[in-house]
C-alpha cells in the first residue's frame, strides 16, 4: 500500500498509514496529520487499540442504532429497512378486508373458468343464510361470470374473470378503437365486444331495486368498467366497481366522459397487464398500487404519477410479469394490521426482488 492511503478502501489520507501486528491482532493507527486531516468515527479511537477491543467499542456504537431500527420498525406492521428512511402516511379509510374478500372471489372465479375448481365448491365458499350465488355463462363469450344476491342488504355483486379460455384472447387481442354511441366514447373493440355479452346474459338476473357492485380480474376488470357504464347509463344504481389488474378500455376523452364512475383500481405491484394494449387508451379513476406487505401507492387522477405508462412498460422483467398473479396475497398482506401509503418514487423499495411464492 503506498504511503498516505487508507488501507481498507485506498484513499489518500492526507498523512502516512502505518500497520503493526501484535499478539491480539492487527493495530491500525494514522499519524498526527492524517488524523487532523479526516477521521473515521470507527478508527478515530483505534490508534493502538487490538482489534478484538476495538470490535467490542464497535459494536458498543452499533447497537443503539440496531435497537433504535427496531423501535422504528413495530408501528409499521413488519421491519422493513425502507421504513426507516421513507416518508409514511396513513392510508385513506378502505376496507382492506372487503378488498380482500373481493380479491378472493375473482382470483376463484377466474379459476373456475380455468377448470381448477369446481362450482360448487365456490358456491359453498360465498353463499350464507342471506346471500344466494348462482354462476352466469354469457354465450359466445364463454364468460362464465358470478352473481351473488344479498336479500339482506339489498344488494347484487356481480363477479367476473380474467382471460381463462381460449375464446377470451379474441376479445383480448381485437384492439381497435369502436364508437360506442350510448357511451359517446371510443372503446377497445374486444372489451365492449364482451361487455356487451355479458350485459345481454346478466340483465334477466338483475333487480331494479338492488344496490349493484361489479369486480373483475384482468379482462373481467375492463368488462366491469364498460358494463357498469352500460347499467348506470341505463339507470341501474351501480354503487361500485373495483378492478383488479385491469387494462385501460377508452381514449382520453373517453376517460373524461367516464370519469363520474364509482370505479377502484388495483394494481399489484409494477404489473405491466395494466398497460398492455395501445398507447391511446388511458386509465380513469383512482388507482390502489398494492406493495409487499402493509404498504400501499394511492394515485388519485389528479396526481402527477398517475400516468404511469412509460415507466411499467420500460425494461419488464419477470418480477413484474408474475405481480400480475399475487393480488390475493398482496390483499391479504393488508387486512387485520396498519397499513401505510408510500410515495410512489419510492415504491420500488417495497417490492420483494425474488417475487412472491
Amino acid at each position: 500500500m503506498p504511503p498516505g492511503r487508507n488501507p481498507a478502501n485506498g484513499r489518500r489520507t492526507g498523512g502516512r498509514v502505518y500497520r503493526d501486528r501484535g499478539r491480539t491482532g492487527i493495530v491500525i493507527a494514522f499519524d498526527a496529520a492524517a488524523t487532523q486531516r479526516r477521521r473515521w468515527w470507527w478508527c478515530e479511537n483505534a490508534r493502538g487499540m487490538p482489534l478484538k477491543r476495538w470490535s467490542a467499542r464497535l459494536a458498543g456504537r452499533v447497537a443503539p442504532l440496531v435497537w433504535c431500527a427496531a423501535a422504528l420498525c413495530l408501528p409499521t406492521g413488519g421491519c422493513s429497512l425502507a421504513a426507516l428512511f421513507t416518508r409514511l402516511e396513513p392510508a385513506p379509510p378502505i376496507d382492506f378486508a372487503y378488498l380482500a374478500r373481493l380479491t378472493d372471489m375473482t382470483i376463484d372465479v377466474t379459476e373456475l373458468n380455468f377448470g381448477w375448481q369446481l362450482r360448487e365448491d365456490v358456491r359453498s365458499r360465498y353463499s350464507d343464510a342471506h346471500t344466494t350465488v348462482e354462476f352466469i355463462t354469457a354465450g359466445a363469450a364463454n364468460i362464465t361470470l358470478m352473481l351473488l344476491t344479498d336479500e339482506q342488504a339489498a344488494r347484487q355483486t356481480v363477479i367476473l374473470p380474467g382471460t381463462s379460455r381460449l375464446p377470451h384472447l379474441v376479445f383480448d387481442m381485437a384492439r381497435r378503437p369502436v364508437y360506442d354511441e350510448e357511451l359517446g366514447a371510443n372503446l377497445h373493440a374486444g372489451f365492449r365486444s364482451a361487455a356487451l355479452l355479458v350485459r345481454e346474459a346478466l340483465a334477466p338476473r338483475l333487480r331494479a331495486d338492488y344496490e349493484l357492485h361489479l369486480a373483475g380480474y384482468s379482462l373481467g376488470g375492463a368488462v366491469a368498467v364498460i358494463l357498469g357504464a352500460h347499467l348506470a347509463g341505463e339507470g341501474w344504481a351501480v354503487a361500485e366497481i373495483v378492478t383488479l389488474g385491469q387494462p385501460p378500455v377508452t381514449d382520453a376523452d373517453g376517460a373524461a366522459r367516464l370519469a363520474e364512475l364509482p370505479l377502484l383500481r388495483l394494481i399489484a405491484g409494477d404489473d405491466t397487464v395494466v398497460w398492455w394494449t395501445e398507447r391511446h387508451y388511458v386509465h380513469f379513476g383512482p388507482a390502489l398500487i398494492l406493495l409487499d406487505g402493509p404498504y400501499i401507492v394511492y394515485l388519485p387522477p389528479d396526481d402527477p404519477d398517475y400516468d404511469l405508462a412509460a415507466a411499467l412498460l420500460a425494461n419488464v422483467d419477470d418480477q413484474q410479469r408474475r405481480d400480475h398473479a399475487s393480488y390475493r396475497q398482496r390483499m391479504a398482506s393488508k387486512v387485520g394490521v396498519d397499513v401505510w401509503v408510500v410515495d410512489f418514487a419510492d415504491r420500488r423499495e417495497f417490492l420483494l426482488p425474488e417475487g412472491w411464492e
